[in-house]
This record gives structure tokens, sequence and C-alpha cells, in this order.
């Protein structure tokens, strides 16, 4: 089947309402299943996550947390996902309620936030852990006050 059909197949089916046959096979309504269309958060969502984001790693305060996470999670849940991808990081919705965490993307090997060069473990650093994923090694996510969101992996 080609894209131009395929794209007319799945408009036809949101706009009436109809079923369109699995794997693209044709014929008796065997394997058929109704149309699932899913939306991209919008702009203003994005927005919404960034910000709380930026909010936090600012003000670095346990309320600018909560709203954080809530928010992340109240996005995702609008839009029926489990994980979305920004540049620097990406958001993710845990199985349990109301439940979300932050994955950095960019790695580092020492102890400096790679944005303002802030040591990770002075007493007054703007450095935050925003999540940290449990294994072998330990996945760390960091955030810096200057914007910067990165992981490191640590022995247990």
């Amino acid at each position: 089947m080609s894209i131009e059909k395929i794209s007319l197949v799945c408009l036809f089916s949101f706009v009436f309402g109809s079923y369109f046959p699995v794997g693209g096979q044709s014929g008796s309504g065997r394997n058929q299943l109704p149309a699932q269309v899913r939306y991209f958060p919008s702009q203003e969502d994005l927005m919404i996550i960034k910000h709380s984001i930026r909010c936090f790693l600012k003000n670095q305060k346990g309320i600018y947390r909560d709203k954080m996470l809530f928010n992340i999670r109240r996005v995702l849940d609008k839009y029926g996902i489990s994980k979305y991808n920004f540049a620097a990081f990406s958001v993710h919705r845990s199985v349990g309620p109301g439940l979300s965490f932050i994955q950095g993307r960019h790695e580092i090997s020492d102890r400096f936030c790679p944005g303002c060069g802030s040591d990770l473990y002075m007493v007054d650093s703007p450095v935050r852990i925003l999540s940290i994923l449990e294994g072998i090694h330990d996945k760390v996510i960091y955030g810096c006050a200057c914007g910067e969101i990165f992981f490191q992996f640590e022995e247990k």
C-alpha cells in the first residue's frame, strides 16, 4: 500500500469512524481493529513542561519540584503517552499513579556541570538531583540552575 493510500485510509477512519484492516489486509473483515488516533502534545503543553523544569532548577524548592512532576505527569496522561523526548532530556510516566521522572541525554564523566562548571558535590551547589534510576550502576540525572540536564553513572 502506498503512503498516499495509507494516509487516505487513516483520514477516512478518523473522519467517518470506520475500521481499517490490520497490516494492510483487506477483504473479509478478519483482523480489523478500530482506528486509534494519537495526538502529539501541543506547543503550549510542551512549554508547560519546559517552564516547570526551568522554575524548579532556578528556585530549587520542594514546592516547585512537586509542581514540575505533577505538570509532567498531567501532560503525558492528557495525551496517553508514557515518554516524550526533548533535545537535551526526556520525560517519562512511571507505572505508579501520579509519578513521573526525567532522564538526561548528556553523560558526564567528571564532577562538574557541563554548562557552568559548578561542582556537583559542593554544599552550596546549584546542581540538584532530578531522578535516580537504580541498576548495577545507578544512573543519576542532575539538573543545574544554569538550565543543563545531564546524567552520570555512579557506583553503589
